[in-house]
């Protein structure tokens, strides 16, 4: 995959709210299965919340996720064996009438030859043609993208595993205050969507603490990591009583212990990772 010049903005526009633009499109994030060679349908809408008819261009492009933090980074398909290149639309441009919604259908073609796996493209609805948002910069904030994530059936490999569990429970205290960390890496070749929770407890095997991750149903992609962390901050509770029932459910006796727990998979497969006891009063 090529990767161009655009590419900060394309991740902005995917986190700032749609409807800035006059238009808006729904859902955000589509999925996709296939056989190897199929042919499938599929269908996004355009809604125009402006008091004028709108001119609006479609295009596509890949994309791969950021090292860390799971953020969209985008580039021009090089290679037909992109998914960005399976993407066909009835029509490049469209208009979208003053206060309507419009629905638009596109149709993917997945070669024979493509290995079975996971595929990322995006779908970009602009006020602008492609080769314009292109070049320049200041059009791409009229874009919106749509990631698509397309699984070819076959035998893909589906593997996660747990680089690092870190918490910054990291000093003698009567109650319990900070943050936990959870590093997971995709080790497979389809995108993932872990669930699961840490899990705090004292000396005695007490559960102090307990908290889902990825409670946004995040996505990992092949070869890519993600963090996800979650938090318990002490002064989130309100009132003395309250603040004195909140401690004492989780005062520490002895060292604390952070484990954690991940589900992934067609096969809900399961992962754990801890971290060293860490003292406390």
């Amino acid at each position: 995959m090529k990767k161009c010049f655009p590419i900060i903005f394309l991740a902005l526009m995917v986190l700032v709210p749609k409807s800035v633009f006059g238009y808006s499109v729904s859902p955000g994030i589509i999925d996709l299965e296939s056989e190897l060679g199929g042919v499938i349908q599929g269908q996004f809408s355009v809604i125009n919340s402006s008091d004028i008819d709108e001119t609006l261009y479609l295009s596509t492009k890949s994309f791969s996720a950021s090292e860390n933090d799971g953020v969209p980074e985008f580039g021009e398909a090089s290679s037909i064996n992109e998914f960005a290149n399976w993407i066909t639309f009835e029509s490049s441009s469209f208009q979208a009438v003053s206060h309507s919604k419009t629905e638009m259908p596109f149709t993917v073609t997945v070669p024979g030859t493509a290995p079975a796996g996971g595929y990322y493209a995006a779908i970009l609805v602009s006020q602008a043609p492609s080769e314009i948002v292109a070049t320049n910069g200041a059009t791409i904030h009229a874009t919106i993208a749509i990631l698509c994530f397309l699984t070819v059936n076959g035998d893909s490999v589906e593997s996660l595993e747990i680089l690092s569990v870190d918490s910054s429970f990291d000093g003698i205290s009567s109650t319990l205050s900070g943050d936990i960390s959870l590093t997971v890496q995709n080790q497979g070749t389809i995108h993932m969507v872990p669930d699961g929770e840490v899990v705090v407890e004292d000396v005695f095997g007490r559960q102090i603490y307990t908290k889902e991750i990825n409670e946004t149903s995040g996505r990992i992609l092949p070869a890519s990591k993600r963090t996800f962390s979650v938090s318990y901050l002490e002064n989130e509770v309100g009132g003395y009583w309250s603040q004195i029932k909140q401690q004492a459910n989780t005062l520490a006796i002895g060292p604390i212990s952070v484990t954690s727990k991940i589900v992934y998979g067609s096969e809900n497969n399961e992962i754990y990772g801890a971290i060293t006891p860490i003292p406390t009063i």
